[in-house]
C-alpha cells in the first residue's frame, strides 16, 4: 500500500509541475496541498446527502486552483 501511496504521490507531482510551466495552475500548490484538499472533498462528498454539493464544491476548489496573475500571496501573511 506505501509503495501506491508514493507512486500516486510521484504521478501527482509530475503533473502538477507541468501544470504549473504551462501556467495553468497556481505556482504555490504543492503534492501535499492537493492531497489534503482530495482527502477534505472526499470526506465531505461522501458525508452529505446533498446530489449537488459534489459539483459546486469541486467547481469552487478548481476555480481556486487556477493561476492568476503574480500578486502578493497571502499563504505568506500571518492570520488575523
Amino acid at each position: 500500500m506505501a509503495a501506491a501511496v508514493g507512486d500516486l504521490h510521484t504521478a501527482l507531482g509530475v503533473l502538477l509541475v507541468r501544470a504549473q510551466q504551462a501556467g495553468a495552475v497556481r505556482p504555490d500548490l504543492t503534492v501535499p496541498d492537493l492531497v489534503a484538499l482530495f482527502k477534505g472533498l472526499l470526506a465531505t462528498v461522501a458525508a452529505d446527502p446533498d446530489p449537488g454539493l459534489r459539483e459546486r464544491v469541486f467547481a469552487v476548489v478548481r476555480d481556486g486552483l487556477h493561476a492568476r496573475p503574480r500578486r502578493e500571496s497571502k499563504r505568506d501573511q500571518p492570520f488575523d
